[in-house]
């Protein structure tokens, strides 16, 4: 399977590489066309000063003006495009190496979230993690939104519907979702700006007078010029031209604020502005529709503060913003024109834009489906688990041995037993993490996953805390009350892994023992590994308490493993021999 997607991917990423050597052409000639637009308005305003014939080459002046702004705006559009196919040239070539093994060297790998309870024990978080493998989000709201759903608070069985419903719809539209990747990724995707609009308080306040006077000025900058133009008098063109320089320095402060926040967001808008434009173009499935039925006015919203940004950022010109805003007071045109779109629609500008951000999480989600055919979503059971053909999703078809693992509705802990290497810490995991992709929406790594929405609570590893205070053996008894003070509220799938392991065995094997006694009373499931077969033996017979094994095998003085999950009790142990083979004893 990932051969067919990595000659899909290659080719995919030819086609951007080559689309993008065409743009950059046109981007080169569109500069040389700007260059020869700026010496002629030099040579022009030379003639004019140096020369009677002052009307001819003004004409020729204005007409090259004209021209030169009409090329800025092709520059954008096919910057545009430019760095859309570099996007895809980028992407493709990021999902490569993702097939190849290596790491996710572009989008964000949550390390610096929060890492706690069972996103630290399964490694969720951080570089190579579930999450750095998944994540697609373009948008700083959408990394959040994503980051949130990782933590699977507020999940329930409806909710999980709902989510498998919109990621299944997404994940049959690849190209979709590759037209929306590539719009929203940013050259650098963890220093993105955020969507939220929130613009610095005015110091000068913005009263009628001033926005009466932004629709007033322009016209005597026009009849500034035709009275230049026509009668060869300048009375009215200089007191515009004075004023509108005046007004610019009464406001230089708010106006300098507004310009810099807008200057940084400019190229987020227009990103922004296609990826919902895109969304109406999604079709098939309600729950998706319901959620952008409300993007066309957010659109046209974000549209207006586009076009505030576009004016805004003429200041980047410097020939033609000395021109208009001379003329028209440029400055203070769009300035009042965003202090009226703040006050009509920042709230809901802002609202939208979080919606765009869980849309975003979504498409991570649902690409995370479409690379993965062969697996399949969670089924929703009332107190059975039947799993078949499980593997941990982080590791490659090549070396990921599967399970099928079932249990009645009695059963009600596990005790998972084997030799060291033997497989049931990875068992553990590939639970875990199988659990998390179920209750996110996404497919797992097994043909069938049927199961509780249980929560999901662990205790796989800990640490000491010199800054805490607290010992290894402390720490993990601290985890431990939480896990118990949890599954007593909540029926919960509960994952343990060879517990109390910093005391003395007369100490862990009567602690343990206690611990499984007050757990098989819960609502849910617990699954516990341990090397401890006095352990079972304790407990071998009770209905509620299932065994199930890893074994290794010696033979020829090599150790070998299988990595498959039976019944009963293990036999085998392995640590006298590596250490022999080590040397050590």
């Amino acid at each position: 399977m990932n051969q067919d997607f990595f000659s899909k991917f290659s080719n995919r990423k030819a086609f951007h590489l080559q689309k993008k050597k065409e743009w950059k052409r046109k981007f080169y000639v569109l500069g040389a066309m700007r260059l020869s637009m700026v010496l002629a308005v030099v040579y022009g305003l030379y003639t004019i000063l140096y020369s009677k014939q002052v009307y001819p080459m003004l004409y020729l002046v204005i007409f090259e003006v004209l021209v030169f702004v009409s090329l800025l705006w092709w520059t954008s559009e096919v910057k545009r495009h430019l760095n859309y196919h570099d996007n895809g040239q980028r992407f493709f070539k990021n999902e490569l190496g993702l097939l190849s093994g290596k790491e996710n060297l572009i989008f964000n790998s949550g390390a610096e979230a929060e890492k706690a309870g069972f996103s630290l024990d399964l490694d969720l978080l951080g570089e190579g993690s579930l999450f750095h493998r998944l994540n697609r989000t373009v948008t700083p709201a959408g990394q959040k939104s994503l980051l949130k759903r990782f933590s699977l608070e507020g999940v329930s069985e409806e909710l999980i519907l709902q989510r498998q419903s919109e990621i299944s719809a997404l994940a049959q539209k690849p190209e979709w979702l590759e037209a929306f990747l590539l719009e929203g990724m940013a050259e650098d995707l963890h220093s993105a700006g955020s969507l939220q609009v929130d613009l610095p308080k005015a110091e000068k306040p913005l009263n009628n007078f001033w926005k009466n006077f932004s629709f007033i000025w322009p016209v005597l900058g026009v009849a500034g010029v035709l009275q230049y133009l026509l009668f060869d008098q300048s009375q009215v063109f200089g007191l515009v031209f004075l004023g509108s320089w005046i007004v610019t320095g009464l406001f230089s402060k708010d106006l300098s604020a507004c310009f810099y926040f807008l200057s940084e967001k400019v190229s987020l808008y227009y990103r922004y502005s296609r990826m919902m434009r895109l969304l109406h173009h999604l079709e098939g499935n309600a729950i998706l529709a319901s959620k952008i039925e409300g993007f066309s006015a957010g659109e046209k919203v974000l549209n207006q503060l586009r076009s505030i940004s576009g004016i805004a950022n003429q200041r980047m010109n410097a020939l033609a913003y000395f021109i208009f805003n001379s003329i028209f007071v440029l400055d203070l045109q769009w300035y009042v024109r965003l202090r009226k779109w703040e006050e009509a629609h920042q709230a809901t500008f802002n609202a939208q834009m979080k919606l765009l951000g869980e849309i975003d999480a979504l498409v991570s989600l649902a690409w995370w489906q479409y690379l993965h055919p062969h697996f399949k979503p969670m089924e929703i059971s009332n107190d059975v688990v039947v799993i078949k053909a499980l593997g941990h999703p982080l590791l490659s078809e090549e070396v990921c041995v599967k399970n099928d693992w079932t249990l009645d509705k009695e059963n009600r802990l596990v005790l998972i037993t084997g030799s060291n290497m033997a497989g049931k810490s990875t068992f553990l995991r590939a639970l875990g993490v199988n659990m998390v992709l179920g209750q996110l929406g996404t497919v797992v790594n097994a043909t069938k996953f049927e199961m509780p929405c249980w929560q999901l609570l662990s205790s796989l590893r800990h640490d000491d805390s010199l800054h805490e205070n607290t010992s290894y053996f402390y720490a993990e008894l601290l985890k431990l009350k939480s896990v118990v003070e949890q599954a007593e509220k909540k029926p919960a799938l509960i994952l343990l892994d060879e517990i109390l392991r910093g005391t003395n065995n007369d100490d862990k094997f009567e602690g343990a023992a206690r611990i499984i006694e007050r757990l098989r009373n819960h609502a849910g499931l617990t699954v516990l590994a341990t090397h401890d077969t006095a352990l079972c033996q304790r407990f071998h017979g009770r209905k509620d308490i299932v065994h199930f094994c890893f074994e290794s095998q010696i033979a020829g003085g090599e150790l070998s493993f299988d990595y498959k999950i039976r019944s009963g009790q293990a036999k085998n142990k392995n640590a006298t021999f590596l250490m022999e083979k080590l040397g050590i004893v």
